[in-house]
């Protein structure tokens, strides 16, 4: 399965050098790949390459730093991933990642918008000074410029209750849309959906004017899904980049007749929702409401 290894490089400065000559062109198909995927071996070597063969990205569960480490400034030294090399437990892992990320978006989207590479471990992260930063979303997910690392796949991941399941969905697809797609100019966002939570982001809520003596001050009422968890000591918005990868998680992940429970009672909310939806819908053909939509157990 892995011939690769000295490849890695060739593979991610070629992209980067055709990203200059052709900006469509990356957003619309990932080329062929130097690495040779055969037919046959075992499930897991089955399983990726099926999946390359429908949907054109390959699936990595052995890799180097460079596959992870490398962007177009230079190596990215704070990325942490760690493999999982258990062949059972990989194929498991497989079948929630079906349920929370692969499969809530059909062929088409894969093809067009899924990174060229998905790395598949045990635990991914950022390092801070040499420490793991303590994130729920990055321990999930993290992405960069021709990848998507996916962790959590370890032993018992077979038995993940529904709540879990619906958390590593919501973190994933978050860090897709916004670590992966935003920052990497394959989607844009409308100013129009900052511009409903102006002056707000950032903001020590409990501090405001308007909340003295208040003692149930709530995020949503300013246009947000959930605190900065940054910051566990006050009630902190998030940033821009945070609104956005917790909106499309949530948009992603919850059904859109239990969201409307809570945007019913949140003007902000569902401004920003409307927005969202309206926005990917015209702009790129992509029925946000649709995939959220569709669950699996």
């Amino acid at each position: 399965m892995r011939t690769y290894k000295l490849l890695s490089l060739i593979l991610v400065l070629g992209i980067g050098f055709s990203a200059c000559y052709d900006e469509d062109a990356i957003h619309t198909t990932k080329g062929d790949i130097p690495y040779e995927l055969k037919e046959g071996g075992d499930e897991v070597d089955q399983y990726i390459y099926k999946f390359y063969q429908e949907n054109g990205s390959i699936i990595m569960v052995d890799y180097d730093t460079i596959d992870y480490q490398w962007n177009m400034s230079g190596l990215a030294k704070n990325v942490y991933l760690t493999k999982q090399e258990d062949r059972v437990v990989l194929m498991k892992g497989f079948s929630m990642l079906e349920k929370t990320f692969l499969n809530i978006y059909d062929t088409d989207f894969k093809k067009k918008y899924f990174p060229l590479k998905l790395l598949i471990g045990e635990q991914v992260g950022r390092m801070n000074w040499g420490v793991l930063e303590d994130n729920a979303a990055l321990a999930i997910a993290l992405a960069g410029l021709s990848y998507l690392a996916l962790g959590k796949i370890r032993e018992g991941v077979e038995n993940l209750s529904e709540e879990e399941l619906r958390s590593i969905r919501e973190s994933t697809n978050g860090v897709f849309w916004q670590e992966y797609l935003l920052q990497n100019g394959i989607i844009q966002v409308p100013e129009s959906f900052y511009e409903v939570s102006k002056g707000y982001y950032q903001a020590f809520l409990e501090y405001l004017p308007e909340n003295e003596g208040v003692t149930d001050v709530d995020v949503r009422d300013y246009g947000f899904w959930y605190r900065d968890l940054s910051n566990p000591y006050s009630l902190v918005t998030p940033n821009k980049e945070g609104d956005f990868r917790d909106f499309m998680g949530v948009i992603l992940t919850v059904p859109y007749e239990e969201l409307k429970l809570v945007l019913d009672t949140h003007s902000k909310l569902k401004d920003k929702y409307d927005i969202l939806v309206n926005y990917f819908k015209m702009k790129y053909q992509i029925d946000l409401v649709a995939i959220g939509n569709k669950q699996f157990k």
